[in-house]
């Protein structure tokens, strides 16, 4: 990795070990959803070996284990490792970056991420790592989000951001995290690991929430890196502008005193020859 990656994935590894707590709790009801479709891609059965890149809090890793495989999760951060062993004792779980595992080369049937797209620092070394742990035939699924307008959530966060506060805020530069809602994009990024051609299946989420919108700025505050840092780098009026004003977001997915914000994500699959 060069030295712009290294840095954006020290703020990310740094980043984790902060909101590993928070992060589980605000955001089980959503990204726990979207782990059926995942291993369904990734053909997981009660035979298959299966990795669990960025597994976070291990929910993925969870519903592979109600399948009966043989699950390994691999996460960056500490933090998210040791509350993923706590939930899950009867789980390998193995502190590793996403971009060089330290793992032997074909020893898995599967392998999946769930919405770690966004926050890998060198794309290209983590499907040639997911691809160098798969066994011939084996299968690599990823699951991440598309970008606004056509993900509502992420077109609420930023939009109340940019309308009350800035966008142009000096963080660590990643790769846009909306970037492999192209196809062309993943098919490139497959194709130079050496894996086929990706077969996607779109996912419909929801985020719930009081009308209010805290549940948004919790998410803002406590449950993700890039979005915790740019809310973070807002003035204390912004901020202040920022929770008065995301009422006025809301309006459209009301009902009652709550609201059911859409995320549309989607999964990827390739196969490895």
């Amino acid at each position: 990795m060069d030295e712009s990656e290294k840095k954006f994935q020290r703020f990310e590894r740094e980043g984790w070990e902060e909101v590993a707590g928070t992060y589980a709790d605000l955001t089980e009801g959503v990204t726990s959803e979207v782990a059926g479709p995942l291993l369904d891609a990734a053909a997981v059965t009660s035979t298959s070996r299966l990795v669990d890149i960025a597994t976070g809090p291990g929910w993925v890793a969870r519903e592979a284990q109600a399948r009966g495989a043989e699950v390994v999760g691999v996460d960056i951060a500490e933090a998210m490792i040791e509350g993923a062993r706590k939930r899950l004792p009867d789980v390998q779980f193995v502190l590793s970056a996403a971009e060089s595992l330290d793992l032997p080369d074909a020893s898995f049937d599967a392998a999946v991420s769930a919405f770690g797209m966004p926050h890998f620092a060198d794309h290209t070394a983590f499907a040639r790592e997911a691809a160098r742990v798969l066994r011939p035939g084996g299968k690599l699924a990823f699951a991440s989000w598309y970008p606004p307008p056509r993900n509502d959530f992420f077109a609420i966060a930023i939009g109340v951001i940019g309308k009350y506060g800035t966008l142009q805020v000096d963080l660590p530069q990643g790769v846009d995290m909306f970037r492999w809602g192209d196809q062309q994009a993943c098919d490139e990024l497959l194709a130079s690991a050496g894996l086929g051609a990706g077969v996607r299946r779109d996912v419909e989420l929801f985020y719930d929430t009081d009308s209010q919108g805290a549940g948004i700025i919790d998410f803002m505050r406590k449950a993700s890196v890039r979005t915790r840092a740019l809310y973070e780098a807002q003035s204390e009026r912004a901020k202040q502008a920022i929770a008065e004003g995301l009422t006025e977001f809301l309006v459209p997915y009301r009902d009652g005193d709550r609201c059911r914000v859409p995320l549309r994500a989607f999964v990827v699959s390739a196969t490895k020859p």
